[in-house]
C-alpha cells in the first residue's frame, strides 16, 4: 500500500480520475474544472462504458496530451488505473506509464454505497436518458452488477480490484464523506490552498425516485446480490484505505470542514469560466476524441 504522508507534490502533476458513474463524478468534474480550467471529461463513447475493452488505451491519452498542450487532466467512465499505472499485466493487457504529457499522474477515484449507486444508476437510466427498465430487467443485465469491482480489476475480481486500490491509486473518496474527501485529495495532491467550494451537480429529483426501500424483498434480495462483491470492496475501501489517509491527514480536519461548510452556503460555480472553457471542450469532444477513436480503431458510439 503507497504511504500516505501528504508530502508536498509538483503543481504540475496530471490528474487523473476513474469516475464510476453515480458516484458523485459530475460535481467533482465541475470541481476540477473549476480549478484547473484545462481539465477535461472525456465522452462517453461507448455505451457500455464498464467494458474493459471500451476503456480509453494509452496510447489514445498521449496523443490527447500531444493534441492539447497544456492539459491538466482528465476523468471520465472509460478511464481505468492500469493504462497509467505503473504495472505490467499482460493478462490485463496493462502497460508501465506513470506519465502523461511529460507530467507525473495523480490517479484518483470515489467510491459509493454500492445499493445507492446501483439505484441511483438504475433511475438515471429512467428519468435522465429515457430507458424503460424495470427494476427486474436492471438486475437480469448483468453488466450492471458490481461495476465498482470491475471498473478497478476489468472483471469480477474482488482481490484484484481490492489490490488496485491499494496499489494502483494515489487516492481513494468517498462519496457519503464527499467534503472531507475533497480536503484530504487536495493535500494529496500537495495543493492545499486549492478552493474546494463546490455546488451538487447532476442530481435526480427525490419525485422521481424508485428507492430501494420500494422494492419487494425478493427484490431487494436482488439487488443484494447483485453487488456482492462491492459491498466487501466498499467496506474494505472505507476502513483500510480511507481510514488511513484520514490518520494521516496533518492539519485539523474537523475545523476545515467547517470552514468549507461554511463557505459552500450559496456558492456557484462561476459561470464566465465555464463559457471561457466550452470552445476547448467543444473542440475535444466535437473533433479531437473522434478523431483519436478513428485512429486507434475504437468503434464508433452505439445505443442501447
Amino acid at each position: 500500500m503507497p504511504e500516505y504522508g501528504f508530502l508536498v507534490m509538483s503543481q504540475s502533476k496530471f490528474v487523473y480520475f476513474v469516475h464510476v458513474e453515480r458516484a458523485g463524478g459530475t460535481t467533482l468534474h465541475r470541481i476540477l474544472q473549476n480549478m484547473f480550467p484545462r481539465y477535461l471529461a472525456l465522452r462517453p463513447w461507448w455505451c457500455w462504458a464498464n467494458e474493459p475493452e471500451n476503456a480509453v488505451q494509452r496510447e489514445e491519452l498521449s496523443a490527447l496530451c500531444r493534441w492539447l498542450p497544456g492539459l491538466a487532466g482528465v476523468g471520465g467512465h472509460t478511464t481505468r488505473s492500469w493504462n497509467v499505472g505503473p504495472r505490467l499485466d499482460s493478462h490485463l493487457n496493462r502497460h508501465s506509464n506513470e506519465h502523461l504529457g511529460g507530467r507525473e499522474v495523480l490517479r484518483f477515484t470515489f467510491l459509493r454505497d454500492p445499493i445507492a449507486r446501483y439505484m441511483s444508476h438504475f433511475n438515471y437510466q429512467r428519468v435522465r436518458m429515457g430507458i424503460p427498465w424495470t427494476i427486474d430487467e436492471f438486475v437480469a443485465e448483468k453488466r450492471f452488477a458490481n461495476y465498482h469491482t470491475k471498473r478497478y480489476s476489468g472483471g469480477f475480481d474482488l482481490d484484484e480490484a481490492k489490490r488496485a486500490l491499494d496499489e494502483d491509486f494515489d487516492f481513494v473518496g468517498l462519496t457519503d464523506r464527499f467534503d472531507e474527501s475533497l480536503l484530504l485529495w487536495r493535500h494529496a495532491l500537495g495543493r492545499p490552498d486549492l478552493s474546494v467550494q463546490y455546488e451538487r451537480e447532476n442530481a435526480l429529483k427525490e419525485a422521481d425516485l424508485i428507492r430501494f426501500d420500494d422494492l419487494s424483498a425478493k427484490q431487494r434480495l436482488a439487488v443484494e446480490d447483485a453487488n456482492a462483491l462491492d459491498l466487501e470492496l466498499i467496506e474494505y475501501g472505507r476502513e483500510t484505505i480511507f481510514a488511513q489517509q484520514h490518520r494521516a491527514y496533518p492539519g485539523d480536519l474537523e475545523q476545515e470542514l467547517v470552514i468549507l461548510r461554511d463557505a459552500n452556503v450559496g456558492f456557484q460555480f462561476p459561470r464566465w469560466r465555464a463559457r471561457l472553457m466550452w470552445p476547448l471542450i467543444k473542440v475535444a469532444k466535437e473533433l479531437i476524441e473522434p478523431v483519436l477513436h478513428a485512429k486507434h480503431d475504437r468503434p464508433r458510439p452505439t445505443r442501447r
